[in-house]
């Protein structure tokens, strides 16, 4: 009976641990463009607080993951005026346009 309470303890704690790092490891996706509208092939985007990045695909898309509300993306490309953003609880929820 001890030990089948102790399972059920270690279950539960991993339980937890998981739902709270499911809270703060969000992805972030969206699409990066030049200021024609013209998408952007293999730009970096690089988050300053989780120190994770993503490159974008020949269509400007990305995904980026383990992003929380608050923390500083860097947007980048040679050529190309280096961006910040901050993450609102919106960019979240939805697509990003870079631009």
């Amino acid at each position: 009976m001890k030990r089948l309470q102790h399972i059920i303890g270690a279950v539960m704690l991993f339980s937890s641990l998981l739902c709270i790092t499911t809270n703060y490891a969000q992805q972030i996706k969206g699409y990066v463009y030049d200021t024609y509208t013209q998408p952007l092939n293999a730009a970096y985007l690089y988050n300053v607080n989780s120190e994770k990045h993503a490159h974008t695909s020949e269509n400007g898309y990305f995904i980026l993951d383990h992003n929380t509300v608050g923390d500083t993306i860097t947007i980048g490309l040679l050529g190309y005026k280096k961006q910040t953003l901050v993450l609102k609880a919106e960019d979240l929820k939805n697509e990003i346009q870079i631009a």
